[in-house]
């Protein structure tokens, strides 16, 4: 919340991501673009998940999927270690 952010507010729960930026503090220095408000009906554990979403969809963006097309995910799970 700030001077550029009027979306934001004192008290208003936030989720946001960002290397370098966001980190589990009382208070911190975020830029608006890696921010996103909670809504009401989401709790904190699933809000924290955003992260990952938008990790994921920038990964479409970038390989330029199309509808229709296949694509495959490698990876390790993290719970597989």
């Amino acid at each position: 919340m700030g001077e550029g952010a009027p979306e934001f507010h004192v008290g208003q729960r936030v989720a946001c991501a960002g290397a370098g930026y966001a980190s589990h503090a009382e208070r911190i220095w975020v830029p608006r673009n890696l921010c996103v408000p909670i809504p009401e009906n989401v709790d904190f554990d699933s809000a924290s998940f955003v992260a990952l979403g938008s990790i994921a969809l920038q990964a479409v963006r970038v390989a330029e999927a199309k509808i229709g097309e296949h694509v495959a995910v490698l990876g390790l799970d993290w719970w597989a270690w």
